[in-house]
């Protein structure tokens, strides 16, 4: 064979390897379910007031990424009656890597103390499998009255 035929050959194959590695490496979104089971580890700043943080960490079981851990920060942003807004950030640690969002939410407040939570966050990275993690998602929870754990569902599409 000739020096050009196996330098035509050797670009073509070079450019079919290409061709694949970057299909492999194509993002695609995919929805998924949890659910959710977190306790409070640490409070400070005059938690749950105005300013407050807390710490928080459970469990997931998602339809994507298989069961694993998890761990919140939580700021508290304003109280207004029995409603209590604010602003987090979530890690979530599952075999082929992380989950990481910010979040926003409310707290209602019942008469007997229970709470009924609503979530809505983005999805703003992640590592291993997920390296490059976008997407969004909803939470919804519930905490007996006098608990320190909430549980709940989420609901929403990771692209990675």
């Amino acid at each position: 064979m000739s020096k050009h035929r196996i330098s035509i050959t050797l670009l073509i194959a070079i450019f079919a390897a290409l061709a694949l590695s970057s299909t492999a490496s194509a993002r695609s979104a995919h929805k998924y379910s949890a659910k959710e089971l977190n306790a409070t580890l640490s409070t400070d700043d005059g938690y749950p007031g105005v300013g407050g943080t807390a710490v928080l960490a459970g469990t997931l079981k998602s339809s994507v990424g298989g069961a694993g851990a998890i761990v919140d920060r939580v700021q508290i942003t304003g109280i207004d009656g029995n409603v209590v807004s604010f602003i987090g950030g979530e890690v979530d640690y599952l075999d082929n890597g992380t989950w990481r969002s910010m979040f926003a939410g409310t707290a209602t407040i019942g008469p007997d103390g229970s709470q009924a939570l609503q979530i809505e966050g983005r999805y703003v990275g992640g590592t291993g499998r997920y390296s490059g993690l976008r997407g969004h998602y909803r939470f919804a929870g519930t905490a007996a009255p006098g608990a320190t754990s909430v549980s709940g569902q989420s609901h929403g599409t990771l692209t990675y």
